[in-house]
């Protein structure tokens, strides 16, 4: 007999080549206590600008049923809650199939700690997953919970690469000029690793985790690292291409996690003694704080969103990002319920 835990699921069919497994996306269903619901993420709302969940009316007891049951009867389904596959060829038997069991159940998301949307886009092409994985290009955010945070948040990043820009009226921004220091860039520096220790920490917080010792260090920081994916971002500066592109936290690690980050090592440095250490505030280590900046905001709050693109989105490149695994990502809400934050099992 079949045994499935409560959950959701996605019934793919697939073909491996060369060891990598092309995946096809055929149905979203949902077990619940021996029953399977099947389920869509294809209705938009437009009150929240977002996409919902929607199940179908009725359900299918399980309980005396074998894997190959319940496909053959996840394969009648409507087209409204099935994705049909003109692509497909081969009859439904000669095709591999298998159950993907989703982490997370409809509506719930971790605090502070961004994953794409799991919506239509991701399941309207044949082979949209290629070993779990979806397209980037088919990613959707969740709506902002608060938009007074998200707000505030990006406007401390709009008035630090204000006060940048202002430095580069002074100072041209070609590679040879990075190494330019003073107390302008220093203040830069100081402000927007103020911003990030805040953000750490209250992320931290949020999910009740507490500091290994009176104050939260990078040894507490570290921990978010995995499930931010912080050194999977790639940024830059529209205007200014030339001065190539920056992984804030690319050489991040448990082993040194304040001098695997350079910048941030410096700041302390720079904060704590300037005129020992004043050349390090210097336009490297300025540009590199903002862009760690911009990374943790996009690991928590995404960037597909018209507040991001009105305030920095022309501004701030985002050239690579974490690719997550189908298994990751948020399910939508049912209509009338809200999304339910939970803590994050650091």
């Amino acid at each position: 007999m079949l045994e499935l835990e409560n959950g959701f699921y996605l019934y793919v069919n697939y073909d491996t080549i060369n060891g990598v497994k092309y995946q096809t996306i055929r149905t979203l269903f949902e077990v619940s206590n021996g029953k399977v619901i099947v389920s869509s993420c294809d209705i938009f709302d437009d009150e929240t600008d977002n996409t919902i969940l929607s199940q179908h009316p009725s359900s299918i007891d399980i309980s005396h049923y074998t894997e190959q049951d319940l496909i053959r009867e996840l394969e009648t389904f409507n087209t409204s809650y099935s994705v049909t596959r003109n692509s497909i060829n081969d009859t439904i038997d000669s095709v591999k199939k298998e159950f993907i069991k989703l982490n997370l159940n409809c509506g719930i998301i971790y605090k502070g700690i961004y994953r794409p949307l799991l919506n239509e886009n991701i399941a309207k092409h044949s082979d949209d997953l290629i070993n779990e994985f979806p397209k980037q290009d088919a990613y959707a955010d969740l709506p902002i919970m608060d938009r007074q945070e998200y707000s505030n948040r990006l406007n401390q990043l709009e008035l630090l690469l204000d006060d940048l820009f202002d430095v580069f009226n002074v100072v041209a921004p070609y590679k040879k000029n990075l190494s330019c220091f003073g107390n302008k860039i220093r203040n830069i520096i100081i402000l927007a690793c103020t911003e990030i220790d805040s953000m750490m920490k209250g992320i931290l917080e949020k999910s009740k985790v507490k500091p290994q010792f009176k104050f939260y260090t990078t040894n507490d920081y570290i921990k978010l690292n995995v499930p931010l994916q912080l050194n999977e971002y790639t940024l830059s500066l529209s205007r200014f291409e030339e001065l190539g592109d920056f992984k804030p936290f690319f050489k991040w690690n448990s082993n040194n996690p304040t001098g695997s980050l350079s910048w941030y090592l410096d700041y302390n440095n720079v904060k704590h003694d300037r005129e020992s250490n004043f050349s390090k505030a210097n336009l490297t280590n300025a540009i590199d704080s903002i862009m760690a900046l911009a990374a943790l905001m996009v690991s928590q709050f995404g960037y597909r969103n018209e507040l991001w693109h009105e305030k920095v989105g022309k501004i701030i490149k985002i050239k690579t990002e974490p690719q997550w695994n189908i298994r990751e990502l948020y399910i939508p809400r049912r209509e009338g319920e809200e999304f339910t934050p939970v803590d994050y099992p650091f």
